[in-house]
């Protein structure tokens, strides 16, 4: 993975080290080829474009910079970052579908939503209660037909698990 000129900015600026950049692909490179085993049976069927991964982490990063600049933040929410990350993987949709006679067709949306829901309940303390995991479940239907079927910007997924989680939390 060599960082485009375009992007270049973000290590020269300082806003990010190199080595961040690398494992966050690493990370999600890795998590999409897990998500591809589990689909072995129509391994033909699905690919990881590994130029559109790259295009992920890049934009990704752009934003957190542009963030961090505007608002002089040091650190970003984990809430913000699985919001952002899951908006540039529904963009640039790193799974590309070769032959739809059998799969899903909307395979970036479920690993989205998988990256979600895991930042929700990392941050519920990874032990959820009976009416959290089914709450849980529900908010990953409702983000299923949000993704496929509605607008929505970097913004509008984290105001919304941020309401989600403040929603949970009244309810311990």
């Amino acid at each position: 993975m060599n960082l485009p000129p375009d992007y270049r900015y973000l290590i020269d600026d300082k806003h990010f080290s190199e080595e961040e950049i690398l494992s966050k692909f690493e990370s999600l490179h890795e998590y999409f080829l897990e998500y591809l085993k589990t689909r072995e049976d129509n391994k033909k069927k699905l690919c990881l474009h590994e130029g559109k991964l790259e295009d992920v982490v890049y934009n990704y990063f752009a934003d957190l910079a542009r963030l961090k600049a505007f608002h002089d933040i040091k650190l970003e929410s984990p809430i913000k970052q699985a919001s952002y990350i899951a908006f540039w993987i529904l963009r640039c949709a790193p799974i590309q579908i070769i032959d739809n006679s059998k799969e899903p067709r909307y395979p970036n949306e479920v690993i989205a939503i998988s990256i979600i829901l895991a930042e929700c309940k990392k941050a519920l303390g990874n032990t959820l209660s009976k009416a959290q995991a089914t709450t849980l479940h529900h908010l990953g239907k409702e983000l299923d037909y949000y993704f496929k079927f509605r607008h929505y910007s970097q913004q509008s997924i984290e105001i919304m698990l941020q309401a989600f989680m403040s929603g949970l939390a009244s309810k311990e």
